[in-house]
């Protein structure tokens, strides 16, 4: 469950409102016992003028496992509301204003900084397709080491070993006493970059072309060339669409693999008009 973004909330009151709302039944109940006061005192603070203490303050911050900061900025929240002088009550306003915009601040470069991580990874993983071929292996349980998949896919083990690493980096791939095994399933999506698009697909093709050399006692091949007209084409295009997301489903629902495979599909003009 993603915690609440305690920032965001002018008051503490509200934010504890929401927190219960968000723990469910029995929350308040639960909460008042680690503040060591009544359910009835703690519906007090929620709708009344009491307020908690920052020894409360504290508990309620373990109770919503808050971080360190969030913690700080909890206090805060509660120091100000129950400042008497105008002038604390002010001190406190601009020390949470502070603390706020900071809070943003690092959030936006976290997120930023992120992206641009996201984005090298992506790029990485879609300029061959042994990033691909590598990360799909580790679902099949007899290639979890570099040498099994070695052997398996002909790829020298120098090779698998530096591109399980840089897999161990992206956060997709999770080593364990020199074997690996998939972190997530979660992989890096592929977006509409024209360029990432054609490099993997001619990194694909270079695969294609050396599998029919390998295997083709298992394959399924079929290569042609059709005069079609613009609602032929159309056609066509649907059915490889609606074929794409079919192969899709079996592949995410596939239990207990044996073999890796490979799928390709291809239908583009024969000739592109200057």
């Amino acid at each position: 469950m993603k915690p609440l973004s305690i920032q965001t909330y002018p008051d503490y009151k509200t934010f504890l409102k929401d927190l219960l709302k968000r723990e469910g039944r029995g929350s308040q109940t639960t909460l008042a016992s680690g503040l060591r006061c009544t359910k009835s005192y703690l519906s007090q603070v929620l709708n009344g003028s009491n307020h908690l203490t920052s020894e409360q303050g504290f508990q309620v911050a373990r109770f919503a496992a808050l971080d360190v900061w969030a913690t700080r900025f909890l206090l805060l929240l509660i120091q100000h509301a129950r400042a008497q002088n105008h002038e604390l009550k002010d001190f406190y306003a601009q020390e949470i204003e502070q603390a706020r915009k900071k809070r943003i601040a690092t959030v936006a470069f976290d997120e930023e900084r992120e992206a641009r991580l996201q984005a090298k990874y992506r790029a990485e993983f879609y300029s061959t397709w042994r990033y691909m071929a590598i990360n799909k292996a580790l679902l099949v349980p007899k290639l979890n080491t570099p040498s099994a998949i070695s052997a398996y896919l002909g790829i020298p083990a120098r090779e698998v070993t530096r591109v399980l690493e840089r897999l161990v980096v992206m956060g997709l791939v999770a080593a364990e006493r020199g074997k690996y095994r998939r972190a997530s399933d979660s992989s890096l999506v592929l977006d509409a970059d024209p360029l990432l698009i054609e490099g993997i697909h001619r990194s694909c093709l270079g695969y294609l072309s050396d599998a029919l050399d390998r295997s083709q006692k298992y394959g399924n091949y079929y290569s042609a060339f059709w005069a079609l007209s613009q609602s032929d084409m159309k056609a066509i295009s649907a059915i490889l669409s609606r074929a794409t997301q079919e192969i899709q489903a079996v592949g995410t629902k596939a239990k207990e693999p044996e073999h890796l495979y490979f799928v390709g599909m291809g239908f583009a003009r024969a000739w592109v008009e200057e």
